[in-house]
């Protein structure tokens, strides 16, 4: 097929050609070669700024693309499996390199339904487990036939897959520096301060935008302090680039709320998202652990170990959720937490990301795991809302005071009621106390004293 194509805005446009796997453009005198595929169009558009094309005298604005026929694939998932892969390899995956190597000799292998299925399992499995569950939704979304509802459903995954991920990256660093303020007194500006404390006594919720303001304070802080970043490969993120990232993918969702998306608002998404994880693609060195118990056992004639009993979070987690593993260490284990390690750590230190983080069914004295986020302090200031990773259904969890006077520890514990409200008690009391001591040498404290 042969067209030509004039944008006649800032940026002039020509599209040379459209093969089944390539369109052949040339942008403002310079020729180049992208996917066919609509996800990789509309990011090029975006990149350059353009909102419509002109096609044999008829203009298109950029949200008529999806729908005109131009011999432009409109395949969901394409994009950004192929992106990632290259991504991955690129960054030392294994894996992803060798599947490269296998198929380089299949032409569009990312149209190839039997190569696709193994490179889908790769992507899955790269990411740290609630981005790659979450990424394993997103493909599955995007093999379902056409409708309206699966335009919104993609939508909302897309957003809530970036979400997901930015949160649990300001939940590492809050961790970290709750961590080192314990023994540190670092001061806090006014800005950081109100920035923090919204986080902490937000009562409705936040949005993308707000976390990637709460990740730039958080970044700013370990610099300034010097203080060592948790996750070192933060140190190339492009902090402005991922911002406009951040706040394409909030005006794409909130298309979807005016009831103003489209097919091309799919792709849109699709093309972010990709950039999205690519920046963030540290998180492929990463693995979650959702600890059940710990136990200290100590004989006469051996030295004493700490038995720790654990979940892998991720995707083989979702098929064999019951599993848990047994890890025999030399110190002493925290229990009831969900942790975040290197995998290449070799001397297996992991980062502690509760009260932020929880395995409700360990809260409940269930099997299995099923993870979710803070997500606000509630109405009554007391209690918390957390967010189901699986759903995003909300749970309040509410504070029973259950350590009154003149009552035993082993008298609550006795009483499987009570000991869940114990052990909730115990997460709203440690997400107090982290409050406590991130702000405990702010300008808010400075002026309360």
């Amino acid at each position: 097929m042969e067209n030509k194509t004039r944008n006649e805005g800032n940026n002039n446009i020509i599209i040379q050609g459209i093969t089944d796997s390539t369109i052949t453009l040339e942008v403002n005198g310079v020729t180049q070669e992208i996917q066919n595929e609509m996800a990789s169009l509309n990011a090029l558009l975006e990149r350059i700024n353009t909102q419509q094309v002109e096609i044999a005298g008829k203009i298109y604005a950029l949200g008529e693309l999806g729908q005109a026929d131009l011999g432009l694939k409109k395949t969901f998932n394409v994009f950004i499996i192929k992106k990632l892969m290259f991504a991955l390899a690129e960054h030392g995956l294994v894996h992803a390199q060798t599947f490269l190597d296998r198929t380089k000799s299949i032409e569009g292998w990312e149209n190839n339904s039997r190569v696709l299925t193994r490179a889908k399992q790769i992507i899955s499995n790269a990411f740290v487990s609630v981005i790659g569950i979450q990424l394993r939704k997103i493909i599955a979304i995007g093999q379902q036939s056409f409708s309206e509802e699966k335009q919104e459903t993609y939508i909302k995954t897309c957003y809530q897959a970036a979400e997901n991920t930015i949160q649990l990256l300001n939940f590492t660093l809050i961790s970290v520096f709750w961590d080192v303020q314990k023994i540190s007194n670092y001061e806090l500006n006014e800005a950081e301060t109100e920035i923090l404390s919204l986080f902490f006594d937000d009562s409705i919720g936040r949005n993308l935008l707000n976390d990637v303001t709460l990740l730039e304070v958080l970044l700013n802080i370990f610099e300034k302090n010097e203080i060592p970043l948790p996750l070192k490969e933060l140190k190339e993120l492009n902090v402005e680039r991922f911002k406009q990232n951040c706040s394409r993918i909030q005006k794409l969702e909130s298309l979807l709320e005016k009831s103003q998306h489209s097919l091309i608002t799919c792709f849109e998404m699709e093309g972010q998202l990709t950039e999205f994880l690519t920046h963030l693609i540290l998180f492929m060195n990463y693995d979650m652990l959702s600890v059940k118990s710990g136990v200290y056992d100590k004989k006469r004639t051996s030295l004493p170990k700490y038995i720790q009993s654990y979940i892998e979070l991720g995707i083989e987690q979702k098929f064999n959720e019951s599993t848990e593993v047994l890890n025999i260490l030399k110190i002493p284990v925290v229990t009831n937490s969900v942790l975040i390690c290197n995998k290449q750590s070799k001397d297996g230190v992991c980062i502690n990301l509760s009260p932020f983080v929880i395995d409700y069914n360990t809260q409940v004295l269930e099997k299995g795991a099923k993870i979710c986020f803070f997500f606000s302090k509630g109405l009554d200031g007391k209690s918390i809302d957390y967010r189901f990773l699986e759903d995003n259904t909300i749970e309040n969890v509410p504070y029973s005071n259950m350590l009154k006077e003149n009552i035993k520890m082993e008298d609550l514990m006795r009483d499987n009621r009570n000991h869940i409200k114990l052990k909730f008690d115990i997460i709203i009391e440690q997400f107090e106390a982290a409050k406590n001591e991130v702000l405990k040498n702010s300008s808010i404290r400075k002026m309360e004293e």
